[in-house]
């Protein structure tokens, strides 16, 4: 009855020459209005929080370079990466970086003086300011040459990252190149100021190009190329702190992990459409920072420090569910345990595990013996053994690893370094034994 009466009234007021017929058809008209952008605010506010779990650390922009085209090119991959967070952040990305990466230097970088040879890197290093930068790789076969040897050192404080090949599939152990490389990490930390002098610098064992992360990559194709590389971590901690074993973990981790991941997919998808810029991969390597911590994950998982038994497990598990995500890899595609960049991980050095202990857990895991603090007067022929040993993994299981070792001189082993003059911005982290 009521239904009817409503129906009538609402009948009359529409009636053409009615005068409550417009201004009926303007409230209906406002509150339409309203709620469709109450609706749209909501949605919007949904839409912006769906990855604040998960995070982007960089679109790393490949492309080939020579001593005519570097300013073009270097321009160029600028443009597409402001193009790209632009496309990242209307998906619901969080704002994040963007890196360049290059053909290596040791192609195209000739016949120039070690001096001459700095200061074109630095102004490679300027032209890109606001950027990562990496003019890859200065020795890229099995050879020791004294002059690039010389050119690599002096490389110390342009910010460019750069590195050396020490394995390949191709040629195994590049022994004259681990010759190289040892004496590179030595004479670097030999330098006043800033005692972090090779975090810019890496040995290279086993290393595809088109890795996202830094110093690990380089530029190998014919075009120009793109590839992602993530801070996970935040993810995998998350999920830790609720199941708090390992068991339950794995299958907990993959379900929300391969979510993020298929999301991260389409996006890239939609950056390679709209830039012509070929989509290559994802490393879905998780990597941390500071207290977004894989050494904090463990242990929650195992719930014992970091390095006690039980991490090895935990750090196969977890590997097996970054190698397992349904997309499009590339890189180092494993587990991440960067004692410097961790701050759990640089907690637990030297107490609870050490060098070998993170070369064992490389054989489960990912990426070999990153910022890692050594002795100032551990030797060359130290440093030579250590890549030695990571050559040698890295071909015997065939997967990439790195190495970016930093004495510290004056210091020995179990002390703390621990100033913003020697570490910038890594973690407080005691020095590890060699002997």
């Amino acid at each position: 009855m009521l239904r009817a009466v409503k129906s009538k009234f609402l009948s009359k007021i529409l009636q053409e020459g009615n005068p409550m017929r417009n201004l009926f058809r303007k409230i209906i008209f406002i509150s339409a209005s309203i709620t469709m952008l109450v609706f749209g605010l909501s949605v919007g506010a949904t839409f912006a929080q769906t990855h604040m779990e998960f995070k982007i650390r960089t679109i790393t922009a490949s492309t080939n370079i020579s001593m005519d085209n570097y300013a073009q090119a270097i321009a160029g991959a600028k443009a597409f990466i402001d193009k790209a967070i632009t496309i990242t952040q209307a998906d619901g990305w969080q704002k994040h970086g963007g890196r360049i990466s290059m053909t290596p230097w040791a192609y195209w970088l000739k016949g120039l003086s070690v001096q001459e040879t700095r200061d074109f890197v630095k102004k490679l290093r300027d032209s890109a300011t606001g950027y990562g930068f990496n003019v890859g790789p200065g020795i890229v076969d099995d050879t020791y040459d004294p002059q690039q040897v010389a050119k690599l050192v002096a490389l110390y404080d342009t910010g460019a990252n750069t590195s050396v090949i020490i394995a390949s599939k191709e040629r195994g152990i590049h022994y004259n190149a681990i010759r190289a490389a040892a004496e590179i990490i030595k004479k670097r930390s030999e330098f006043p100021g800033t005692r972090a002098n090779n975090s810019g610098f890496a040995a290279l064992a086993n290393c595809q190009s088109e890795i996202p992360f830094f110093p690990g990559g380089y530029h190998n194709r014919s075009y120009n190329s793109f590839s992602i590389g993530t801070e996970g971590a935040s993810l995998f901690m998350k999920i830790a702190a609720q199941v708090k074993n390992i068991r339950d973990a794995e299958k907990a981790m993959y379900d929300a992990y391969t979510k993020e991941m298929i999301a991260l997919e389409a996006t890239a998808l939609k950056i390679e459409k709209e830039t012509g810029w070929i989509y290559e991969g994802i490393d879905t390597t998780p990597a941390p920072m500071g207290d977004i911590s894989m050494g904090k994950a463990i242990e929650d998982m195992i719930g014992a420090p970091f390095g006690t038994p039980g991490t090895l497990a935990a750090c196969a598990m977890l590997t097996n569910v970054i190698k397992k995500i349904p997309v499009r890899k590339i890189g180092y595609v494993g587990l991440f345990l960067p004692p410097m960049e961790d701050n759990v991980l640089a907690k637990r050095a030297y107490d609870y595990y050490g060098l070998n202990d993170l070369l064992a857990f490389s054989a489960v895991s990912g990426t070999g013996i990153d910022v890692l603090a050594l002795p100032g007067d551990v030797t060359v022929a130290e440093l030579e053994k250590i890549l030695l040993d990571v050559a040698a993994m890295s071909i015997k299981l065939d997967k990439p690893l790195t190495a970016r070792l930093m004495p510290f001189k004056g210091r020995k082993a179990g002390d703390l370094v621990d100033t913003k003059e020697e570490t910038g911005t890594y973690a407080p982290i005691k020095v590890m034994k060699v002997r």
